[in-house]
């Protein structure tokens, strides 16, 4: 089980810890960038629909299409997934920063997050959990596995079912200049959009394919 994030991140010289031969420098901070930026629907106590975002989350496993994400032991969000044994993940465009990094804030669950940020919470008809109306991306997940490390919950969902927006997809397939979603820098605590295309899967390093 991995994360699919691949960058380290780059930091002020303070928390350099050494420089290595190669012109590389080892650093002391433990986090990776980019990560990913993902609101999680569930359900609280009496069916109270409930959001959290995340920065911790990928993907993992072989041919089945499975969800990683991670949460406090302390944070109400685990008790309704182990309630539930279910979440959405909710991919939001740039046109939702504001909502997005608002309901990473929020630790007070008397409120109602969907009210306070402007979304609809729609119920799920695969698995018990909402899933944001607003957003173009939303993947629901059945809990399979959930994993206790240190102070953290990891939870694994396979992917019961993908809904998109109609103007995010092309030929039945996401096109991200579209969906426009952005990650976040940890150690920046700043946001990024999407970049330029940089290449093509199996086509970028065809120019190798047939070296000895």
């Amino acid at each position: 089980m991995f994360l699919q994030l691949i960058l380290l991140t780059t930091l002020a010289a303070a928390n350099v810890i050494g420089a290595e031969s190669d012109g590389k420098v080892s650093i002391g901070y433990p986090r990776i960038t980019p990560e990913p930026v993902w609101v999680i629907g569930t359900y609280g106590k009496k069916d109270k629909p409930e959001l959290t975002t995340t920065t911790s989350g990928g993907i993992c496993g072989g041919g089945s299409p499975c969800i990683v994400i991670s949460f406090s032991k302390q944070d109400i969000i685990c008790q309704n997934i182990l309630h539930s044994k279910a979440f959405t993940v909710n991919v939001p465009s740039q046109d939702f920063v504001d909502e997005t990094d608002y309901l990473g804030m929020s630790r007070n669950r008397n409120l109602n997050p969907f009210k306070i940020a402007g979304l609809t919470p729609v119920k799920s008809k695969l698995v018990k959990a909402p899933y944001i109306k607003e957003f173009p991306l939303n993947i629901e997940c059945k809990l399979v596995d959930a994993v206790d490390i240190n102070d953290f919950t990891i939870f694994v969902g396979s992917v019961a079912g993908i809904k998109a927006n109609k103007d995010i997809v092309f030929r039945g397939k996401i096109k991200m200049r579209n969906l426009d979603t952005f990650f976040l820098s940890p150690s920046e605590k700043k946001y990024y959009g999407l970049g330029s295309r940089a290449g093509r899967k199996s086509r970028a390093g065809g120019k190798y394919k047939n070296d000895k």
